[in-house]
C-alpha cells in the first residue's frame, strides 16, 4: 500500500506560493518563474513496477512519462523567452490535468 502523500502536496503548494509572493517581492529587477513538473522518469520512479509507470503514462493527453530533458528545457524557454512574465508557474505534466 502506499503511503500518504500529504507532505509532498503540502510542499508543492507550496512553492506555487512563494513563487507568487517573491514574484510580488523581487519586481521589477527580479522575475521569478516556476516549473511544476508531472511525473518525471527518474531514478525516484525507477523503482515503481512497470504497471504503474504505464497507468501514469496513460493518463496524460501526450501518452508518456515526462523526462528530465522535458523539465530542463522548459526551464531554459523560461528563462529565454519570458521577458514579461512573473509568478507564474509553467506546467510541465504532458497535459494530465486535461485527461
Amino acid at each position: 500500500a502506499m503511503g500518504s502523500n500529504i507532505a509532498y502536496c503540502a510542499s508543492k503548494a507550496a512553492v506555487d506560493n512563494l513563487t507568487k509572493s517573491l514574484a510580488r517581492a523581487l519586481a521589477p529587477k527580479i522575475r521569478v518563474v516556476s516549473v511544476s513538473p508531472g511525473v518525471v522518469d527518474t531514478d525516484f520512479i525507477k523503482g515503481r513496477d512497470e504497471s504503474w509507470r504505464d497507468e501514469q503514462a496513460s493518463r496524460t493527453p501526450l501518452g508518456r512519462l515526462g523526462t528530465p530533458d522535458d523539465v530542463a528545457e522548459a526551464v531554459l524557454a523560461a528563462a529565454a523567452q519570458l521577458r514579461f512574465a512573473t509568478g507564474v508557474i509553467i506546467p510541465v505534466d504532458g497535459g494530465r490535468p486535461l485527461a
